[in-house]
């Protein structure tokens, strides 16, 4: 079959494709779906991607060459500030760079450092994020001990099995809002067992919380969460040691640190072609950040949308998952559980709240009868404010009563 054959049927197939997809969203029109209003801004309550500020999105307008200079000193500033960020040096750290969301950077992460391995990887879990990680362990053919959020446990469990290389965790557990012991795991592990990798799961928290990284041999990150850059880069903060020990270990070419690390170190440049444009956001929101006072400035306002949420809802009469009391830095993500009420439908609420220009967490928690609304990013108490009116409003249109019934929760 001749080149132009093929290319004509290529074209074909193409063709086809389209008017299926075209015909499918006349046939949704005509049965009165609803219509994507893509290019409409919302206001995102959701921990990533999240609401950026113009600044950051006009970034991505200029090209840049991925070999030029240019882009290579942009290379070089972010992986610089991310060590600011995270309070440590170049001397003891290095910042690999990963293209893809985070978890990209988890599974490079737990391939570079646990395959190959004839020992086990204690993965302490109490959510999504956290059995995702055991999951990753399993497809890189890591042997895992799935415990859960338990200090005594951990330290029984490192007890009874000698032949354990890691422990792995996640400091924000955004399934629930809970921010797990990273300190106190740490301090377990290397004060008894120095030669067993810690690694922490830190997408939602570096920049938003203090972390201490002395017992952390590999904290994994994103770009799109507190650091309110958009989705396509994530991070790994290794230390140099760390990267030694992946060495020759990773089942993977693209997410292998080692190599990526020397290429950063060696000519500053990524292996595999970069998102530019996405680069160039994460500098000017790595930018923003120190502009608004670094983690304490970010924190305090963060901390200060979380206050007004909480408040105004429990107004309202929605109960949260989480004591604020016994839990005071959850303020990345909230909990909050389904009124009883046979007229409450989340699904329904969910896209009343976004027909209003606001849009929460979809459903993905570790409770039934929950739901989640973050208030980081780009947000402020005026959007907030904004939120609980619209929550009122969408109430008020499913029929239900407000102040809801004190107890009256499922």
């Amino acid at each position: 079959m001749s080149f132009l054959i093929k290319n004509c049927l290529s074209r074909s197939v193409c063709r086809s494709h389209l008017l299926r997809a075209n015909a499918a969203i006349s046939i949704g029109r005509r049965n009165n779906a609803a219509t994507p209003t893509l290019g409409t801004s919302k206001k995102l309550f959701t921990p990533g991607p999240l609401m950026v500020t113009s600044r950051v999105k006009s970034a991505m307008m200029a090209d840049i060459g991925t070999r030029h200079s240019d882009f290579e000193y942009v290379i070089k500033y972010v992986r610089s500030a991310v060590l600011g960020v995270a309070g440590v040096s170049a001397d003891e750290y290095s910042t690999i760079l990963v293209q893809g969301s985070g978890t990209f950077a988890n599974e490079s992460a737990i391939s570079s450092m646990f395959s190959k391995s004839s020992g086990k990887v204690v993965v302490m879990q109490n959510g999504t994020y956290g059995r995702r990680m055991n999951d990753i362990c399993a497809l890189a053919g890591v042997r895992t001990l799935p415990i859960p959020m338990d200090l005594d446990k951990l330290q029984h469990t490192l007890a009874q099995n000698k032949d354990i290389t890691g422990v792995v965790m996640v400091h924000c557990e955004t399934s629930s809002g809970v921010i797990n012991p990273v300190a106190a795991v740490g301090k377990i592990v290397k004060s008894r067992f120095p030669d067993i990798s810690f690694m922490v799961d830190g997408m939602t928290s570096l920049g938003g919380l203090p972390v201490d990284l002395s017992d952390i041999d590999i904290m994994t990150a994103s770009a799109c969460k507190c650091l309110q850059g958009v989705p396509g880069i994530s991070i790994v903060i290794a230390k140099r040691d760390a990267v030694e020990k992946c060495r020759y270990r990773s089942n993977s070419m693209v997410l292998d640190i080692a190599p990526q690390h020397d290429s950063f170190e060696n000519n500053g440049q990524f292996l595999f072609t970069p998102p530019t444009h996405v680069m160039l956001a994460f500098r000017e929101a790595l930018l923003e950040f120190e502009e608004e006072g670094s983690m304490e400035g970010r924190s305090k306002r963060y901390r200060e949308n979380w206050n007004v949420l909480t408040k105004e809802m429990a107004d309202i009469g929605f109960k949260q998952l989480l004591d604020n009391r016994e839990h005071p830095d959850s303020f990345i993500v909230t909990t909050f559980k389904y009124p009883k009420n046979p007229r409450f439908i989340f699904d329904e609420f969910y896209h009343k709240l976004s027909s209003a220009g606001h849009v929460i967490c979809p459903k993905r928690t570790n409770y039934p009868n929950s739901f989640r609304i973050s208030t980081i990013g780009d947000i402020h108490v005026e959007d907030v404010h904004s939120l609980i009116n619209s929550i009122r409003g969408v109430c008020t249109e499913m029929r239900i009563s407000l102040p809801l019934v004190e107890g009256n929760m499922q």
